[in-house]
């Protein structure tokens, strides 16, 4: 993970962690960025698909994970296939191969709990799993995706429905069926994202769930309903890779296959403009995309990294026609230390960095 420094910060941030390990390490699913327990120290935490890690943030230091529970819940659950933090971060949730989710808390840069052990009940991906073709029902239990807003709302994806969880009760609030079929040909969610679109009013809570799929669709979901609000195809059948929502602007980035962007109106999901991989980052195809605002000046910003580790940052603005300008302003040729893939990004407005994984 490679870092700016953080403008925040009395001391600047380290601007590489997790080098010099031998084998096979496997894509970063994410990261988080917090403040230590000492007076302007701050920690980051990094989550693989077969570990967790802490790192002093300033020194690139690892740092040893000293709660035994957190340790357990490691080694019984790993590999892990999903992850998502809270923002600020005081959450983090990993999805598991094994249909788990679990929930830690994160204070002082320490990692503590599993608060939550969350899971539905896949009794027919179980039975799959217990058939000649195991592997293929371990696949269709395991989280796929997983979106944490604050403290308490996770939500969860796995081959044929996303759920709703409130983390306070560690109750499952609500499912939502993906359109499709079921068993080996269910959907499977690849990205989520939380649109807010007009007012609440009775039945609705103007709050609805965008799930990108891998045949290429996108479902909404009404929040407060559960009723599936609309279903259209992206920009051709392949997978979802991300979603970016832009509150201000009212439009969510889909970015299709690593090599198409699409832009949506959030309220009436007409498609506003489409771009190939290549005039949108100089080129190589795309790995992750994220959505962020900066201040001072205020922007708002889509940021889109590259299967050769490069970033491309661009200035997002709605004109008053409607219409959409999607301004270059930065180009780097190599973010990851060794050209890999960028499989995780995220944003930390306090500190004004980039956490790139």
């Amino acid at each position: 993970v490679s870092m700016g420094t953080g403008s925040s910060a009395s001391r600047p941030f380290a601007a590489v962690f997790g080098l010099g390990e031998e084998g096979r390490r496997g894509p970063t699913l994410g990261s988080l960025l917090l403040p230590g327990s000492v007076k302007d120290s701050w920690r980051l935490i990094i989550a693989s698909p077969l570990r967790v890690e802490a790192f002093d943030a300033q020194t690139a230091q690892e740092l040893p994970l000293d709660d035994a529970a957190v340790t357990k819940a490691i080694q019984d659950h790993a590999p892990f296939t999903a992850c998502s933090a809270s923002e600020p971060g005081e959450r983090l949730a990993l999805g598991c191969q094994d249909g788990t989710v679990l929930v830690f808390s994160v204070s002082g840069g320490v990692v503590s709990g599993p608060l939550r052990e969350l899971r539905i009940d896949h009794a027919e991906a179980e039975a799959v799993a217990t058939a000649d073709d195991g592997d293929i029902g371990r696949v269709a239990m395991g989280v796929t995706v997983l979106l944490l807003i604050g403290q308490d709302c996770l939500y969860s994806g796995s081959s044929g429905r996303c759920a709703f969880w409130d983390l306070s009760s560690g109750k499952l609030q609500r499912e939502f069926a993906l359109p499709g079929g079921s068993g080996e040909q269910a959907l499977v969610p690849s990205t989520l994202a939380l649109v807010e679109v007009g007012e609440e009013s009775v039945g609705s809570s103007g709050k609805f769930l965008w799930v990108g799929m891998d045949n290429g669709a996108i479902a909404v979901f009404d929040i407060e309903t559960g009723i599936l609000a609309r279903s259209f195809s992206c920009a051709g059948p392949e997978s979802l890779v991300s979603l970016a929502y832009f509150p201000v602007d009212g439009v969510v980035f889909a970015l299709s296959a690593h090599r198409r962007v699409s832009v949506w109106d959030a309220a009436s999901y007409a498609c506003i403009q489409k771009y190939p991989a290549e005039l949108m980052t100089c080129g190589a195809d795309l790995t992750t995309m994220i959505s962020c605002s900066v201040r001072d000046p205020d922007m708002n910003l889509v940021m889109l990294a590259g299967i050769d580790g490069s970033l491309c940052v661009r200035r997002v603005a709605r004109r008053a026609d409607g219409k959409l300008n999607c301004v270059l302003l930065s180009f780097i040729e190599a973010v990851s230390v060794d050209n890999a893939p960028i499989t995780s990004m995220a944003y930390h407005a306090d500190a004004d960095c980039l956490m790139v994984g």
